[in-house]
């Protein structure tokens, strides 16, 4: 049975609230990561909890106050 991905994302302010809820894939984190320090997010937390099928992600990243993104691409 394949599984389903979930992603929720809750900005408040500065500060971002990521969870992700995927099939256990190998370099997904890290990845993530990378794109997070792209787009010059500022990881504040992250952790990883797993269960035998599934990678649950739980980030607390901060957008700092001179960034080129503009709301609107939030």
């Amino acid at each position: 049975m394949m599984q389903s991905a979930a992603v929720s994302v809750q900005f408040c302010n500065l500060d971002a609230f990521i969870t992700i809820r995927v099939p256990k894939r190998r370099g997904l984190l890290s990845a993530f990561m990378l794109l997070l320090q792209h787009i010059e997010f500022q990881v504040l937390n992250a952790t990883l909890s797993t269960t035998e099928n599934t990678s649950f992600h739980s980030i607390h990243a901060q957008i700092p106050n001179e960034t080129n993104i503009d709301r609107d691409d939030l």
